[in-house]
């Protein structure tokens, strides 16, 4: 890959971010919160589609720069262009990589710290009885008291753990039920999943404020779908536990970044607060809204392309192959082009 083509698919990538996560945060307020954890997953995934829509696929050209400015203008910003791209490379590269460190830091600490938890086989057989149907009583999970002031969380690689805080131990056992149902939420619909791809959005587009409002969208759907599946069960309860949870210097030390936490956040709180006690709007769209999304995703991966290039050709319709998807390409005997078609000679574009 060469740096050029790097950094027009990450010019292309920016843009087409900065139109499918607004449209998604107008299209979660169209589904029920039930639902919305869901939906922000499909569209992290749809983000990570557009970027390898940008990196494995030609991209068609509406028009071109050369075909927009002065033909003596285009040494000026055929200079310009290198220079922007070497350097917004690297940076970007290194942005990626101190994303992915922190990542990969917080995820062995969360493990690290889960592992270190007290067993409490007592509660473990009791939610495996109670709760037979779930991931984790399938999956032979077990319950763990904190040591320190880590607040309760929950955290699946093989085996799933649930790790109550030493504040959440010394609650009534109904208040303690509570908690743990709500980390259960998390694993039955799969939200450590969730959490992984988000981190690898975070990582890939760290540069991105539209990416980190998403994310912020997403944890708290997810927080307020375990909300609402617990609510049914018993809202009384449940709401005065997290509401003890929930005062100053109490349980919000120390959550582990990469776990999920029960009441991670102040400005998070008050709004699962305020959405445990108003009435759930209708959905207007429900499960289509996931659907659209990812239909938005390619469209925009096909449409928004931002013709700043000064090394693309305005004879070509289409952009050249990228070199990797070239050569698998013709490892099966399928010819594809992977140079720039120019008016005198042919340059290839991903050496």
């Amino acid at each position: 890959m060469t740096a050029s083509f790097l950094f027009e698919a990450l010019l292309a990538v920016t843009l087409q971010v900065s139109v499918l996560l607004p449209l998604a945060v107008w299209l979660e307020r169209t589904i029920a919160p039930c639902r919305r954890d869901r939906f922000w997953y499909a569209a992290h995934l749809s983000v990570l589609g557009i970027c390898a829509l940008a990196l494995v696929f030609p991209h068609p050209r509406w028009t071109s720069l050369p075909s927009l400015v002065r033909p003596e203008a285009l040494p000026v910003w055929q200079g310009a262009w290198n220079w922007c791209a070497e350097s917004m490379v690297w940076i970007f590269a290194a942005g990626v990589c101190f994303r992915a460190i922190l990542t990969i830091f917080a995820a062995a600490q969360s493990w690290r710290g889960s592992q270190r938890a007290t067993d409490l086989p007592e509660l473990t057989q009791a939610i495996r009885q109670q709760f037979p149907n779930s991931v984790f009583a399938q999956r032979n999970g077990v319950v763990r008291l904190a040591n320190g002031r880590t607040g309760s969380h929950c955290w699946r690689w093989q085996t799933p753990v649930i790790v109550i805080s030493r504040r959440a131990r010394e609650l009534p056992e109904a208040h303690q039920l509570m908690v743990v149902r709500h980390e259960l939420s998390h694993l039955d619909a799969d939200h450590p999943l969730h959490v992984f791809v988000q981190r690898c959005v975070e990582a890939l587009l760290w540069f991105h404020p539209a990416v980190w409002w998403a994310s912020r969208e997403a944890e708290l759907a997810r927080e307020m779908h375990c909300d609402a599946a617990v609510n049914e069960a018993d809202f009384a309860t449940y709401l005065s536990a997290l509401l003890q949870l929930a005062e100053p210097n109490r349980d919000r030390a120390g959550f582990p970044h990469s776990a999920l936490a029960f009441a991670r956040g102040e400005s998070l709180l008050r709004r699962r607060l305020a959405a445990c006690s108003r009435t759930a709007s209708p959905a207007r769209f429900g499960k289509t809204a996931t659907l659209l999304l990812p239909m938005a995703a390619v469209l925009l991966a096909v449409i928004v392309w931002p013709p700043l290039n000064p090394q693309a050709s305005a004879r070509a319709h289409w952009s050249p192959w990228p070199a990797w998807s070239a050569t698998a390409l013709q490892t099966f005997g399928v010819t594809a082009r992977d140079y720039e078609i120019d008016a005198h000679r042919l340059r290839r574009h991903h050496p």
